[in-house]
């Protein structure tokens, strides 16, 4: 019986979690984060920790080059001038 209760405590737990994680989604429309949230609750465990790793998944940020826009400016002024002569 103590597993029992130890298993629904960590199930309500882990979707009340998810499911905030879910609500303060700033990536999803309010109808996604209903649905989302309602498949955490119908799904135990699986529902929950698949749509958090999805989630989390959507979240990662790519590194941003650092040499984007870093050209020379030769190159932009050969070109301006080439644009602005007949």
């Amino acid at each position: 019986m103590e597993y029992l209760l130890i298993l629904l405590g960590i199930f309500f737990l882990l979707n009340i979690l998810v499911s905030f994680y879910i609500g303060r989604h700033q990536d999803l429309e309010p109808i996604q984060k209903v649905i989302q949230i309602i498949v955490v609750w119908l799904l135990p465990f699986i529902g929950g920790i698949g749509l958090w790793l999805f989630n989390r998944s959507q979240d990662i940020v790519t590194p941003s080059s650092k040499e984007f826009g870093s050209g020379s400016a030769n190159g932009v002024s050969s070109v301006d001038a080439s644009l602005g002569s007949d």
